[in-house]
């Protein structure tokens, strides 16, 4: 392998002093490669913005909770300035945990979390933070988002805001998962009054602008992965 220039040494250099230069390396799993980002890019990502942990930076290890995408800081920006800073009295449900990122975010800006995970690995992490930051009321579950989500209907929940972002390259059935989520969300039962359902999937897969009684109401995409989101319409 060619050793990038920024790794030669100076003749200058006295002996035994070496300077490299950190990388982080993370599994895309929608394309099966390998893609590096400078320590300063990953940390950017995994801070909290605003709210009671602004600052404050997930210590997520690929290596140790598994490689999985890490949603832009610029995308989750994007969300949140939709959301607005002050969630107080909102529920939220991350459905698809990962490293804990989008719903640590909520809890934040004061919503009441609900995070899902189904990986033991990333959920150990999540759990980590939640004792050793103090989140209290944070409510964590192990399923399969296909899993839960029925659960969650049986008990008659509500969420104001509901975060989907599946491992792109998995399938339900014969769909996509984030797709098939999306038809398990599709009748708004799990949306309180004004809620909205937010689902994060690859940009070359298209996504209907009516789903039984949702409605899109925008969509944002970042590089090669899109944002859309779901609301229920006054009519539905």
């Amino acid at each position: 392998m060619k050793v990038p220039d920024s790794l030669q040494l100076p003749e200058s250099w006295p002996a035994g002093h070496v300077r490299v230069r950190l990388l982080s390396f993370a599994l895309d799993p929608a394309r099966g490669n390998l893609h590096n980002h400078s320590l300063a890019e990953r940390h950017a990502r995994l801070r909290i913005i605003t709210g009671s942990l602004k600052g404050r930076t997930i210590p997520f290890n690929p290596r140790r909770q598994g490689a999985i995408h890490i949603t832009s800081s610029r995308l989750k920006e994007a969300f949140f300035a939709m959301l607005g800073t002050d969630l107080r009295g909102q529920t939220f449900l991350d459905l698809c945990g990962g490293c804990g990122q989008i719903g640590l975010e909520a809890y934040s800006r004061g919503a009441r979390l609900t995070i899902n995970e189904s990986d033991g690995r990333r959920l150990g992490h999540i759990r980590k933070l939640v004792r050793s930051w103090h989140l209290e009321g944070t409510e964590l579950h192990q399923a399969k988002a296909q899993n839960l989500l029925p659960s969650l209907r049986e008990q008659q929940r509500r969420f104001d805001t509901i975060y989907v972002d599946p491992p792109y390259g998995s399938n339900l059935r014969t769909r996509p998962l984030s797709l098939g989520l999306l038809d398990q969300l599709a009748d708004g039962a799990l949306l309180a009054a004004g809620g909205r359902i937010a689902i994060q999937h690859q940009k070359d897969l298209e996504f209907p602008s009516r789903s039984e009684r949702l409605a899109l109401m925008r969509e944002r995409s970042c590089g090669d992965t899109t944002l859309s989101i779901y609301h229920l319409p006054p009519s539905a």
